[in-house]
């Protein structure tokens, strides 16, 4: 198969089972959002939160490590792939005790001191059962990702995403909040099931074994790869959890957080693709890179850019003009939050346009310069948010996501172009899009409603038509 046959067909799978369940989970959140109010779906943002917070440590990073290592020795080293396999088990098994542990212990504390509710404490508890799924399902997909199967992995995704809503519905009209998190633990069960199954099939594919016995001969993936990985993955999740907490100390500030929350579902759905790019581009990058195949290299980052910007570029315009009237979806009381989606979706499209560079960044292998620029990305979120949040809310924490994402993309541009492995195109086409968000995201803020309406189409039509002048007119995607 050529090269890019190969990120076609697997972002195709990877697209369909993503798109199905970002669908069902989309839906779900506008349920819980009306069923439950804005209060109290922001209890139910800050327990995820929480629970996301301490599964990616439980996680260890282990998901995109055994991407990594699968894809770079499936064909040359069995024994070891073997060994590390056997480590990633055993590694993410120890950390996720450890981190349910946690939370069954000090649940109490959480809710007090940092949570500022007290009626939180059991649902934290019962929450360990979505970490435990959470994990394990990132888990294995990430490992499947490294045999490049795609297809088994879009539908585990589409299996859980299947069962997400009509379990929503039951569960939490029948027990509220707590009904909410059995219905996000129990929808993971299914896809978990099928992506085991599938695992084992490919292992003896492969003729591999997971291997247990000597596997700390390998730890020093841990070192190289796993924990500056997990740095790099998990940075922005305490420094955004840590800022949800502080809307809670606010009055009002659940509501506000249910606002937060809100946008936050939005975001999910733009990232989707890039999201799904970035899994099916990092193993292709990895043994690319590792071949020193350097034009190829580069072509897919440069190629792969281009098609986030085409489809995330017009999707944003759209939300900044309509934001009122898409914030309305979750109903009357989350109208008035329009703005905070505004600078959240812009601070999306940025970080989806630079989801392709944080890819070639963890294929080279440059995790601790990974790790100081996601540094810098939390020291201008986190002195915004202390600046502004007082006085503007859930707005504070979306300005910051906005011009943090737009310092760590320019930070990794530079990077990557000290080392020779982006063009000066990328950089234009980068620099053109980020233009765009920041003028069409800046116009939507300043226009009154009915104007914001009306301009809403046209300028939806005029980005589509920049996209096809400066992008689509070039060579897309094309076979190696």
């Amino acid at each position: 198969m050529k090269n890019f046959d190969r990120i076609k067909i697997g972002f195709s799978w990877s697209l369909i089972g993503s798109f199905i369940s970002k669908i069902m989970a989309f839906g779900s959140s506008i349920f819980f959002a009306r069923y439950m109010g804005k209060v109290s779906y922001g209890e139910l943002g800050i327990v995820q939160g929480t629970t996301g917070l301490l599964g990616i440590f439980a996680g260890a990073g282990m998901g995109l490590t055994g991407t990594r290592y699968v894809a770079l020795l499936k064909n040359k080293d069995k024994m070891r792939i073997s060994r590390i396999l056997g480590l990633i088990i055993v590694s993410s098994s120890f950390f996720t005790i450890l981190f349910c542990g946690i939370i069954l212990v000090f649940a109490n504390t959480i809710s007090i001191q940092f949570l500022h509710n007290t009626s939180l404490s059991d649902i934290l508890k019962l929450s360990i059962f979505l970490l435990l799924s959470n994990v394990a399902f990132e888990i294995i997909s990430g490992i499947l990702a490294g045999f490049e199967d795609f297809k088994s992995v879009s539908t585990g995704d589409m299996l859980r995403g299947t069962l997400l809503l009509p379990l929503a519905i039951y569960f939490t009209s029948s027990f509220g909040i707590i009904g909410a998190i059995i219905s996000l633990a129990a929808s993971n069960l299914l896809g978990i099931s099928y992506l085991i199954y599938t695992l084992i099939i490919r292992l003896k594919e492969n003729q591999i074994e997971i291997i247990f016995k000597n596997c700390l001969k390998e730890f020093g993936v841990i070192i190289d790869f796993a924990i500056p990985n997990l740095i790099l993955s998990s940075l922005p999740i305490p420094v955004m959890w840590f800022s949800t907490t502080l809307l809670t100390s606010l009055p009002n500030g659940y509501g506000e957080l249910g606002i937060y929350n809100a946008t936050n579902q939005f975001r999910l759905m733009i990232m989707m693709v890039p999201v799904m790019l970035g899994r099916v581009l990092l193993p292709f990058l990895t043994e690319e890179y590792s071949k020193r195949n350097m034009m190829t290299f580069g072509y897919a980052i440069e190629e792969s850019n281009l098609a986030t910007i085409i489809l995330i570029l017009p999707t944003s315009v759209l939300f900044f003009f309509l934001g009122d009237k898409i914030m309305a979806l979750f109903g009357k009381d989350f109208t008035a939050g329009w703005i905070v989606l505004v600078g959240m979706v812009a601070g999306t499209a940025i970080s989806a346009i630079g989801s392709v560079i944080g890819s070639a960044i963890v294929a080279t292998g440059n995790m601790w310069a990974g790790v100081m620029q996601n540094c810098l990305w939390a020291f201008v979120y986190m002195t915004i948010v202390l600046l502004k949040y007082k006085s503007q809310g859930a707005e504070a924490l979306s300005d910051a996501f906005m011009c943090a994402h737009f310092v760590l993309l320019f930070s990794s541009i530079i990077f990557l172009k000290t080392k020779n492995l982006i063009t000066n195109i990328l950089f234009n086409n980068v620099a053109s899009a980020v233009l765009i968000i920041i003028i069409t995201s800046l116009m939507a803020q300043w226009m009154q409603p009915e104007l914001r309406m009306g301009v809403a189409v046209p300028a939806f039509i005029i980005v589509i038509i920049i996209c096809y002048r400066f992008y689509f007119s070039k060579k897309f995607l094309v076979n190696e």
